[in-house]
């Protein structure tokens, strides 16, 4: 197991806080994922409320998709709920299509 796999987070910084401080000055937006749940949500992150803060912004970007859950289920051993490259990225553009929708 690699080194950083073996670290605890004491505390991680607000995310939605991090994100809406930035957008101001961001060039490009990536939607990252890792866990779907049933409904084809994250687990890690409310879209709804990440999609909020770069609607909000002002962005009139694109939003890049990054899924990294196959390369998780390679570092755990096949060991969780990961879907294929594949999957995965659909999955993410249909979730960002869905909040999208919504916020419109």
């Amino acid at each position: 197991m690699a080194a950083y796999a073996k670290t605890k987070v004491i505390r991680e910084y607000n995310k939605y806080d991090g994100v809406t401080r930035m957008m101001p000055y961001a060039k490009g937006v990536s939607a990252k994922m890792h866990v779907f749940d049933e409904k084809g949500n994250d687990t890690e992150t409310d879209f709804a409320w990440m999609l909020k803060i770069v609607k909000d912004s002002g962005f009139k970007g694109f939003i890049g998709v990054e899924y990294e859950g196959a390369f998780l289920n390679t570092m755990m051993g096949g060991k969780g709920k990961y879907l294929t490259e594949y999957e995965g990225i659909t999955a993410t553009k249909r979730l960002l299509e869905k909040v999208g929708a919504r916020l419109s």
